[in-house]
């Protein structure tokens, strides 16, 4: 990521803090992955396309863990 001119427009400054914070929270979202999902996320530029990922991934452990606790109440 580039710095920052000086003479930049509010637009460029807003761009540029919008892009800071995007490259901060897909660091966040690498972080906190095995390297099973790492794989499968390391190709997304944007947090949101890593987010989509993550969630059809996931979508049905509620259910799985549902089932699991109603096993183990038994």
């Amino acid at each position: 990521m580039s710095a920052l001119a000086d003479n930049a427009t509010e637009a460029q400054r807003v761009a540029h803090h919008d892009q800071k914070k995007n490259k901060k929270v897909l660091y966040l979202i690498h972080q906190g992955m095995n390297d099973e999902m790492l794989e499968q996320i390391e190709g997304a530029t944007i947090a949101s396309e890593a987010f989509i990922i993550l969630s059809t991934n996931y979508k049905g452990d509620d259910k799985i863990k549902r089932v699991c606790l109603q096993t183990l109440r038994r």
